[in-house]
């Protein structure tokens, strides 16, 4: 598989990109093969781990906690995380050295403040009384809140790693790293026949985000130290609300769009749907796999050719595009063929699940087809455009969302997800096919 990837990035990359894109495609795409490749087995190995140890109910009441969590943590991201990959690319070629600091360091400064901030805000809504579902764990969703801050800072350093092409330790710590210690500590407290319950993989996953920081932490400080230039030329200010504000807006709104549904069936106190639906979209997420591998390298690469010549920029989207589309077909025939026994390995009352799972993975192949177009409208100056597609998304999805419900259940769920990513692909390719004739 590794060699086929290779073989289909030469030939759609090597005859029309320059050299250097070309390296910088070729040693992206194998360092984030690797990662990736390890990340999603990982990815299901723990998943089984925590539906074997502790039950669909209380990986449900997890899941449903750690979705208002990932919400929050992208909140107190406000946007840096694309920022920093936006702009320190620029800076790199113009080695100016204390820009980067500066950003690096206002970026920090801002994700300990507002992650601090909304922890404050959302803990007193939900000990409020406000929102009645809240009530039955509003102490485990305090003891949550520690890994908000972890889990940004843990975002906005990867993608400043990223932003270097520093292609594995950007993708390592959270793919390969986070899940193995997590499979560790369960496997542990499994075979130690320990009781595990929602309260504990809590626990579990604040020791290890803890863990995975403090490495952040040490590759960030190990590539700034390594950077050539001077620390003393001239460096520009980050406004607090600026090209960020449109970052974080898009940011947030992605990861409501994948956690909608589940967050308003947890709202119903559905924990159980929550724990299933769940399943599905880390089963469907596989399909996404070369879509992520694309996005290890393209980001920079977009950013850097802002300014390029228009027929470059098109060579360089629809190679991504085409790339994406073909190394997919594989994965999408895998689960056609071998998802139900997927499901029922996890379960065996799973396995009547399958239309779901197939309904899903169809709704991520639209993202291979329709390529990487929110990537390049966010690196190329066209955030606001981006930001309005992906609102517009959101209204759309929860509007199916509310009507396919009652009438089709969880299929309905999932049919909403699907048409949602379908009108939201084809409107995202609208703009991306208008940016790149502008002259």
């Amino acid at each position: 598989m590794k060699r086929l990837y290779f073989a289909i990035a030469n030939k759609f990359f090597k005859p029309e990109l320059t050299a250097q894109d070309n390296f910088l495609f070729y040693r992206g795409i194998k360092k984030s093969l690797l990662v990736q490749g390890f990340s999603f087995f990982f990815v299901f190995v723990t998943s089984l781990l925590l539906v074997k140890t502790a039950g669909v109910t209380n990986y449900g009441i997890y899941v449903n906690i750690f979705n208002w969590v990932n919400v929050l943590a992208m909140i107190s991201c406000f946007g840096m995380e694309d920022v920093v990959l936006a702009k320190i690319p620029v800076y790199v070629r113009q080695n100016k050295k204390t820009a980067i600091f500066n950003l690096v360091l206002t970026a920090n400064k801002i994700i300990f403040f507002v992650s601090l901030f909304s922890s404050l805000v959302f803990i007193l809504i939900v000990f409020s009384g406000f929102v009645p579902a809240f009530d039955q764990y509003k102490y485990l969703m305090l003891l949550a809140m520690i890994n908000v801050y972890l889990s940004a800072f843990i975002i906005v350093n990867q993608q400043t790693l990223q932003a270097f092409n520093r292609f594995f330790a950007s993708q390592a710590i959270d793919k390969i790293l986070k899940p193995v210690l997590l499979i560790l500590l369960l496997s542990s407290f499994w075979l130690a026949d320990v009781n595990i319950n929602a309260r504990v993989l809590i626990i579990f996953n604040a020791v290890v985000l803890a863990i995975c920081a403090v490495v952040v932490l040490f590759f960030l400080k190990n590539t700034l130290e390594k950077l050539p230039g001077e620390k003393n030329l001239a460096a520009e200010k980050t406004k607090l609300f600026g090209q960020n504000g449109y970052f974080l807006l898009i940011s947030l709104l992605v990861l409501l769009k994948s956690k909608i549904s589940m967050l308003i069936l947890g709202s119903y106190n559905e924990t159980d749907s929550v724990g299933i639906l769940n399943i599905t979209y880390r089963l469907s997420d596989f399909v996404l796999l070369p879509y992520l591998l694309i996005h290890a390298v393209v980001p920079q690469l977009f950013s850097s050719h802002a300014q390029s010549d228009v027929g470059y920029r098109k060579r360089l989207f629809h190679k991504s595009n085409l790339f994406i589309a073909v190394a997919t077909l594989p994965i999408i025939l895998f689960f056609v063929i071998l998802g139900k026994p997927v499901l029922r390995f996890y379960d065996e009352n799973l396995g009547q699940y399958f239309p779901i799972l197939l309904i899903l993975c169809g709704s991520q192949f639209l993202y291979a087809l329709f390529g990487p177009s929110s990537a390049l409208l966010m690196m190329q100056g066209k955030q606001r455009q981006a930001a309005f597609a992906m609102l517009f998304d959101i209204v759309f999805n929860c509007i199916l969302f509310f009507l396919l419900i009652d009438w089709l259940g969880l299929v309905g769920v999932a049919l909403a997800s699907f048409f949602g990513s379908l009108f939201y692909n084809i409107f995202l390719r609208i703009l991306v096919n208008k940016h790149l004739s502008e002259k």
